[in-house]
């Protein structure tokens, strides 16, 4: 069945392309932009990657070996090329994105969609506000959601023609999805687990083998630094996770808890209740007779490996599952679009998106040129992550006020919240020269009226500024 009036989906994807275009620059910076942004960074810069940014961490300023492996080595060219720069790492985002949306459209017959449909997935997804949000950060979301989709339209190829090299392209895309973070493994789950329930037992297993085979890589910095032990110790106390309990009994409370993570915030609640309206207009429309297809399986699956494997119930994480939940709504939509709650609910969808689109399109980078003068000169600083976009070479060293802020005090076990004579001893230690803090950071900080006799406070209208008398 075709879609009807398909024009207007033809306009709110032109004008969501539009937005998502011209706000592509402006918006502000995220923390993962520098925290993650850092890794690529130190790459190129020194061919190995440590932090500054989180230096007092677990020899991270020694060298790092946890991080998104395949997407900072996948940036690592556009860097190579073109420089470093907030838009430039960004950039790798967008092509996920392309991808993603692209996929769809050319492998439409395989997810059993009409080129009009194939359309609608395309506006359903860019118009969602959790990938218009992440879809300019620099964070790996979209290239694991990339190259798990890329797994999944081998896996059915596989299922429905066989062949042995579809199978291993379907646990190679698999095996990256998990280099690219360490969540895709809920891609090889998935297929491993959807190949026992269509009976290809045998070949499960080695979907499985292959596809961890392929993740394994993951330790190859590993191995050639013999760092073992570095990296257990900056793995089991990661500081993303550092405050989350790690045991079977923590995993299960993960599932039971997983709903917060579709009902994390207005925008994700939006998309969720959508899923829920359209899921119980279809039960009813059918009448209880669902055909549980490859699709439904692979998706459902998606989500109850991320919901065990995954402890962070963050809404960022649902997009691998956006993509594979946006097709099987336009699956549904031919039975039950003639309903006039649907129809409202779908017309709420696009315009909460387009709204979301906008607000992101207003925001603005931060102002630096009231420290210019600080970050241009060879000064050693403590300051917000995002500075490491302005900076870059023109300050020896970088430590991020990020760290400060949310987790020296967790990793010293000190109670309460950070203290400024905390902050200007530990500024001491690393001969730090200035320390420069946000407004809004700066009100984080506790015993404020405490001086201290080796830095000096002065003011601008974004900034509180300590320098180093002596």
């Amino acid at each position: 069945m075709r879609f009807t009036g398909i024009q207007p989906i033809f306009f709110v994807l032109l004008i969501s392309i539009i937005t998502y275009l011209i706000s592509f620059e402006s918006r502000t910076y995220f923390d993962d932009d520098a925290w993650l942004g850092e890794h690529v960074y130190s790459l190129h810069k020194t061919g190995y990657i440590k932090s500054e940014l989180f230096a007092p961490l677990l020899d991270y300023d020694d060298q790092l070996f946890v991080y998104h492996k395949l997407f900072t080595y996948a940036t690592l060219p556009l860097v190579s090329l073109f420089g470093f720069g907030l838009i430039k790492i960004r950039f790798i985002v967008l092509i996920c994105l392309i991808g993603i949306t692209a996929l769809i459209v050319g492998k439409r017959k395989l997810f059993r969609l009409h080129k009009n449909q194939s359309v609608l997935v395309v506006a359903f997804i860019l118009v969602n506000p959790i990938i218009l949000k992440y879809g300019t950060i620099y964070r790996p979301e979209l290239m694991v959601t990339l190259m798990g989709l890329i797994s999944y339209t081998q896996l059915n190829k596989y299922l429905i023609k066989g062949g042995g090299l579809r199978l291993t392209l379907a646990s190679f895309f698999a095996g990256l999805a998990t280099l690219a973070h360490l969540n895709g493994i809920i891609f090889i789950a998935s297929g491993a687990i959807l190949l026992f329930f269509k009976k290809r037992f045998y070949k499960g297993v080695i979907f499985g083998l292959l596809s961890m085979l392929i993740a394994s890589f993951y330790f190859t910095d590993i191995i050639i630094y013999d760092a073992w032990d570095t990296f257990l110790n900056q793995f089991s106390n990661d500081p993303a996770l550092f405050h989350k309990k790690k045991s079977v009994w923590a995993n299960l409370s993960y599932l039971i808890d997983d709903h917060k993570r579709w009902f994390h915030n207005l925008w994700i609640s939006i998309f969720s209740t959508f899923s829920l309206v359209i899921l119980f207009f279809y039960i009813r429309f059918r009448r209880g007779n669902i055909r549980l297809n490859s699709l439904l399986i692979y998706t459902l699956l998606l989500g109850f490996f991320l919901a065990l494997l995954s402890p962070l119930n963050t809404e960022k994480y649902t997009i691998y599952l956006i993509p594979f939940i946006c097709i099987l709504w336009i699956r549904v939509l031919p039975h039950i679009q003639q309903l006039w709650p649907i129809k409202m609910v779908l017309i709420a969808y696009f315009i909460v998106g387009i709204v979301q689109s906008i607000l992101l399109t207003v925001q603005r980078h931060s102002s630096f040129s009231s420290i210019e003068h600080i970050l241009t000169s060879e000064t050693r600083i403590i300051a917000p992550m995002e500075v490491l976009f302005e900076n870059q070479k023109s300050t020896s060293f970088l430590l991020g006020t990020h760290y400060f802020l949310y987790f020296h005090n967790k990793y010293n076990k000190i109670e309460g919240s950070l203290s400024l004579s905390t902050l200007t001893s530990e500024a001491r230690k690393w001969n730090i020269d200035h320390i420069i803090l946000r407004r809004n950071e700066y009100a984080k900080i506790r015993n404020l009226t405490v001086r201290s006799n080796h830095y000096k406070k002065t003011e601008t209208d974004d900034f509180i500024i300590f320098s180093k008398t002596n």
